[in-house]
């Protein structure tokens, strides 16, 4: 009896919502930004460029970023040309990043920017700072600023320059 008490009552705040189960915790912005440059490196790792993976970068890339990333890949493979995206995106360089170490996080209104200090080889050093913006419950990635500026701006500028800009390429 005691048992049946028991488990009607933990039933009882199931229901409620008094008891619940604790959710899966967003990975904070460090690591959303950690886990998208180790998913880069991966593919520099498979010798095959990130344009043929970036589906795998997806759960760290803000939905609009990712839309704009895919619809310039397609762009430019279709007219066999680099109109759109003609540099890294993520190393903002014309070559790939050999190494990557995270800074410190600075939070900001709206978003937390964390920088990244990129390796070239040959001692050849540059620092992006990756935007990281909570859409929902969890962190993503919404823009890298680089040297050149905000790589969200670089691909919507692009895109505007060929008249082909995708739906919701527009700055959030």
């Amino acid at each position: 009896m005691t048992r049946c008490i028991a488990s009607l009552t933990i039933a009882a705040l199931l229901v409620s919502g008094t008891f619940a189960p604790a959710r899966a915790q967003s990975p904070p912005p460090g690591a959303v930004v950690n886990g998208l440059y180790t998913w880069y490196f991966a593919t520099a790792q498979r010798k095959h460029p990130w344009t043929r993976d970036l589906t795998e970068a997806r759960r760290f890339l803000e939905p609009g970023l990712y839309t704009l990333l895919r619809s310039a890949i397609a762009y430019d493979t279709a007219h066999h040309s680099a109109d759109i995206i003609d540099v890294d995106p993520f190393a903002d360089a014309q070559i790939p990043a050999t190494s990557a170490s995270l800074g410190a996080p600075i939070a900001e209104t709206g978003r937390v920017l964390v920088p990244v200090r990129l390796g070239y080889g040959r001692g050849t050093v540059r620092t992006v700072r990756v935007s990281v913006r909570r859409t929902g419950a969890a962190w993503y990635v919404a823009d890298i600023i680089g040297e050149g500026g905000s790589l969200r701006d670089l691909l919507v500028t692009n895109f505007r320059r060929v008249h082909a800009a995708p739906a919701g390429a527009t700055r959030p």
